[in-house]
């Protein structure tokens, strides 16, 4: 394992690598380097404009894939955040090959990212600092309402699209807490459906994978995403890791919803994330 350094910034990959190209993008104020997706993600400021250099193709430390594989992933990804646009997903500003490397540039956007174990070791260490996750649960019923409500519109775009959001999760989420806004980042990994598990295990968290996800060979489609859109509501309203109805903190209408969107059996879920999403809007009226 090869120590790298960028303008103070240290980094790990498994073999020596040439980055000095990340100059043009002026000084690295930071680095994600610990990702197991084949990627590495530098924070970059020029002075006038701070963006996100995300690279596959390196040989990073926790990838156990081929760098090509990387590549190819990423490569498709850039054509989704065309395709998927929405309001609150980061945009894509550019992406190119440069060498056996492909890179994906976009705007820094602030906030924190809600999937806790990025920073595992500080809040284990610290247990008197709360986590994202933890301060994102604190929040007022009626923010949280709004969160979850732009991650069920982004996914119903999905849906209409024709994907499966696989790897969707709080891992894709970046909350602004000062601002109280929510980006959506991350969808590398989404796939056309039906789609044939071929991995097993997919992408992704417990918390939110739908039980196709596990089984190689089973599909996942429109009632996988619905799987995530009741897995969504729990992690937004409620303890996500035992959905227990006493953590729940809307109507017990809306509970059901959510209750039997994330049925273990496709045909008792909703029939798609729009009908899903219908009978949500009525009960919140009611």
């Amino acid at each position: 394992m090869y120590r790298h350094q960028i303008d103070g910034v240290s980094f790990f990959l498994r073999e020596p690598c040439d980055l000095s190209f990340l100059a043009k993008y002026g000084t690295a104020f930071c680095v994600f380097d610990r990702n197991i997706s084949g990627n590495i993600g530098f924070g970059m400021d020029d002075g006038k404009t701070r963006r996100f250099v995300k690279i596959a193709g390196l040989p990073t430390a926790r990838y156990q894939g081929k760098p090509v594989e990387a590549v190819q992933v990423l490569r498709r990804a850039a054509g989704l955040y065309h395709e998927l646009s929405h309001p609150h997903l980061i945009q894509l500003e550019d992406a190119y090959k440069k060498g056996p490397l492909f890179v994906a540039v976009f705007p820094w956007e602030s906030g924190e990212c809600l999937y806790d174990h990025w920073n595992f070791e500080l809040y284990r260490t610290h247990p008197e600092i709360r986590t994202p996750a933890a301060r994102f649960r604190a929040l007022p019923l009626r923010k949280r309402m709004e969160a979850l409500e732009i991650l069920l519109s982004f996914l119903r775009l999905v849906s209409e699209h024709g994907y499966a959001a696989v790897d969707y999760y709080d891992g894709s989420i970046l909350y602004d807490f000062e601002k109280e806004y929510l980006h959506i980042c991350d969808i590398d990994f989404f796939e056309k459906f039906p789609y044939v598990n071929t991995r097993g295990l997919m992408w992704g968290d417990d918390k939110f994978r739908a039980p196709e996800e596990y089984s190689r060979g089973a599909v996942l489609d429109d009632a996988t995403n619905v799987y995530r859109a009741g897995a969504l509501m729990f992690y937004c309203l409620a303890d996500p890791g035992t959905r227990e109805p006493s953590t729940w903190t809307a109507s017990h209408e809306l509970y059901e919803i959510a209750r039997r969107a994330t049925s273990p059996s496709k045909a008792d879920r909703y029939p798609s994330v729009a009908a899903l999403m219908d009978e949500w809007e009525k009960a919140k009226e009611r």
